[in-house]
């Protein structure tokens, strides 16, 4: 590993480029790569990722799937199962993540405070519990009282609490919001695409970048105007059109 210098890092970078591979799969690669190097960095002694000194290479598909509010609210509706209900609930409305909703204990949840305590994360390809994708994923979320008078209600009524809360499999979760989004007539979506989905929320609401990123647990704020400008760029025209009425006003009293 120490043998991986940022000139040998910046050759495999090229190598890459010269294959028959599309921008967003080359950047994909470096980014498993650097995560790679990340987890050595912190576990195994490696002074410093070489990835982050010379940058990353190809460009990642800027397409964003999401539900609106009205979307969710009917494929909400046609779920019976109270686990895979009170999941996606808590997906949609908490912006976590789907590996963060596998690891909740019990503790985790406030109920007096209405707030959620994010500390850790389930890999669904080694199975395993352990810290969060990065530090800044350490958080707290505040939640609706509804959604967490529901959690509260879940966990009061089952006959022995078992941790992880709401561990299920990828596929599993993966398999619901297919079918009951079938079900209930909206376009198909991954399951982080909830997370997705509660972002355009709160930026259709108003919410402040830096309150969202706080909330995604993105490492700035810069994250997550990357992922979600496009959707400030929509926002832009309302306030583009707010401002086009008091333009008009303005001209009308110069003219008096």
């Amino acid at each position: 590993m120490t043998e991986l210098t940022p000139t040998v890092m910046r050759e495999w970078q090229n190598h890459l480029i010269q294959k028959d591979l599309s921008s967003s799969s080359i950047a994909n690669i470096n980014h498993r790569c650097s995560s790679l190097l990340n987890f050595a960095v912190k576990f195994y002694g490696l002074k410093r990722n070489p990835l982050q000194m010379i940058g990353s290479v190809g460009k990642m598909e800027g397409s964003v799937n999401f539900w609106e509010l009205s979307e969710f609210n009917r494929f909400i509706e046609v779920i019976k199962n109270p686990k895979l209900k009170i999941s996606f609930i808590l997906l949609f409305y908490s912006g976590m993540r789907k590996g963060e909703l596998a690891a909740l204990n019990e503790d985790d949840f406030d109920f007096i405070a209405n707030k959620i305590n994010i500390t850790k994360s389930k890999s669904f390809v080694s199975k395993e519990i352990s810290t969060t994708k990065t530090p800044y994923s350490v958080r707290t979320i505040e939640m609706p009282t509804g959604v967490m008078q529901a959690v509260k209600e879940y966990i009061d009524h089952m006959d022995e609490v078992i941790n992880p809360i709401f561990d299920m499999t990828n596929s599993s979760l993966l398999k619901a919001i297919h079918r009951y989004a079938k079900k209930a007539g909206v376009k198909e979506i991954r399951v982080h695409d909830l997370r997705h989905s509660h972002a355009s929320l709160l930026i259709h609401k108003g919410v402040p970048i830096t309150t969202i990123s706080k909330r995604l647990g993105h490492k700035s704020p810069k994250t997550t105007l990357d992922i979600y400008s496009h959707m400030y760029a929509e926002t832009g025209e309302q306030v583009a059109n707010l401002l086009q009425v008091g333009q008009k006003l303005n001209i009308f009293f110069i003219f008096l």
